[in-house]
């Protein structure tokens, strides 16, 4: 059963839909909300013209310190150590290509002295 939206309700929505920030049935719910509802239509469409508008367009991104800060800070994820941050499940794949390099080196090093 759906529900009608008051008019803070339909801006605040509205906003996270532009925004991307609604998923799973929330998302649906609203497209349902929005497939009959034409002021609601209006207000994303404003949102989606608004948008470009208020948020510069770059490229820039935080460097993962100050990235890994602001997430503490915001959500309060806590801080990782080095160790930590290496094995990572986003940085596995450089770990295990810091250690392939490695394993390479040490091979080619041996074969220069030992058969070379």
């Amino acid at each position: 059963m759906e529900y009608a939206l008051d008019r803070e309700e339909r801006i605040y929505l509205a906003g996270e839909f532009a925004l991307g920030l609604l998923d799973g049935d929330e998302k649906q719910r609203f497209l349902r909300l929005m497939r009959t509802d034409p002021d609601l239509r209006a207000e994303v469409g404003f949102w989606q013209e608004s948008m470009p508008r208020m948020i510069p367009d770059t490229d820039e991104r935080p460097s993962p310190h100050v990235l890994r800060r602001l997430k503490t800070e915001l959500f309060g994820e806590p801080e990782r150590s080095l160790w930590q941050d290496l094995i990572a499940p986003e940085n596995r794949g450089l770990l295990v290509g810091i250690v392939a390099l490695k394993a390479a080196v040490i091979a080619a090093v041996l074969w220069l002295i030992l058969g070379g």
